[in-house]
């Protein structure tokens, strides 16, 4: 009887521990890799092959020029909410200020994600569409976590 409990008890603990846990910066090299990856599979015409991850290049730089502007505003309002003598006209200055380069950064983003679809043709896409999904998401939760 104890024997039988304790394996139980043991496959319990295994099948609790599969899925493994990332950081999320680690989430996002695993997910572009794999994007790239996939995209290296798919393309077959090299001179397009290298033009989508070129692509690949200019949203990932996009990507983290958007994390650096949100651990930005981030870091300048605990600042700013640290300071006692801190205004009301400068916490709206920040705000108003970060609130507009988030946008641009949004917005270069996103740019960048349509030029990387628009390089694709709908059969290479159709392939690529999961590895895409699983990539934004990576970056989603990435911005959440900051």
């Amino acid at each position: 009887m104890k024997v039988l409990a304790t394996t139980i008890l043991m496959l319990s603990l295994a099948a609790c521990g599969g899925k493994e846990s990332l950081a999320p910066e680690e989430m996002q090299a695993r997910a572009f890799a794999d994007f790239r990856a996939k995209i290296e599979a798919v393309v077959v015409d090299p001179t397009r092959r290298e033009a989508i991850l070129a692509q690949m290049t200019t949203l990932e730089a996009e990507f983290d020029a958007l994390k650096a502007t949100v651990e930005q505003r981030r870091t300048e309002l605990r600042q700013l909410y640290l300071d006692y003598d801190a205004t009301r006209a400068q916490l709206e200055e920040v705000l108003t200020t970060h609130h507009a380069r988030v946008r641009r950064a949004r917005k270069a983003v996103g740019d960048a994600h349509l030029a990387l679809i628009s390089t694709t043709t709908e059969e290479e896409w159709a392939v690529l569409d999961e590895a895409d999904t699983e990539a934004m998401k990576s970056l989603i939760a990435l911005l959440q976590a900051i």
